[in-house]
């Protein structure tokens, strides 16, 4: 197998594994996070923190005098992902 060839296979199994990872469904992003915890927490997008908790696809988000937590859920039949609220708290 020359260079192209692998080189090509292996962008291509690359692409592949990322497709898979979430069922072959869109994942969501850190921005589309940050919007719906602004809305969640009426506090502004800029001021919000992020710490990844976990398996990666956790996050916990602060602002404000609260933090909530948020999951990726990754729905198959539809095709769709979205950040479900795991939980809320205000900060003491």
């Amino acid at each position: 197998m020359d260079h192209a060839s692998w080189v090509a296979g292996a962008g291509l199994g690359l692409l592949l594994g990322a497709l898979l990872s979430c069922g072959g469904v869109a994942e969501v992003t850190e921005g589309q996070l940050r919007a719906r915890a602004a809305q969640d927490m009426k506090c502004p997008d800029d001021t919000l923190a992020l710490d990844h908790v976990g398996d990666g696809k956790t996050i916990a988000v602060s602002g404000c005098g609260r933090r909530f937590v948020y999951k990726e859920r990754c729905f198959a039949d539809t095709g769709e992902c979205a950040w479900v609220l795991l939980s809320d708290a205000r900060s003491r």
